[in-house]
């Protein structure tokens, strides 16, 4: 399964890097009945997984791969996402994926969500 891992990682950090998030070219990668969890944002779905991913591209459109720890049947995608507003900090990433059948199950999104809140709340 390792190799596997190694092509799902990279489909996955290349997936994060799209400013939109086109799901039905997912389907080899990503079960249809994934669940994501994270910050403001828990579901089921590839539009569901699409749209929380694509929330926080919205706002910090650069993403820097930093580290990809990958296991018997799970990755950690850390990575650094910086925003194109320079008065904003950046964001430190964790994604821990859940990998079944050789295609991702689901995906637990680490990040502090106060800072989008709060560009949110100023719009």
């Amino acid at each position: 399964m390792p190799e596997t891992l190694n092509r799902i990682a990279e489909f996955y950090l290349s997936a994060l890097k799209e400013p939109v998030l086109d799901p039905s070219r997912w389907g080899a990668f990503i079960h249809d009945n994934v669940t994501y969890t994270g910050p403001n944002r828990d579901g089921q779905g590839l539009a569901h997984l699409a749209s929380a991913l694509a929330s926080v591209h919205r706002h910090f459109p650069g993403i820097e791969q930093l580290r990809v720890f990958v296991g018997q049947d799970e990755l950690c995608v850390v990575s650094e996402a910086h925003s194109a507003d320079p008065t904003l900090t950046s964001e430190r990433i964790v994604d821990w994926i859940q990998v079944r059948e050789h295609r991702i199950s689901s995906v637990s999104r680490i990040y502090d969500a106060r800072t989008i809140e709060r560009i949110t709340s100023e719009i």
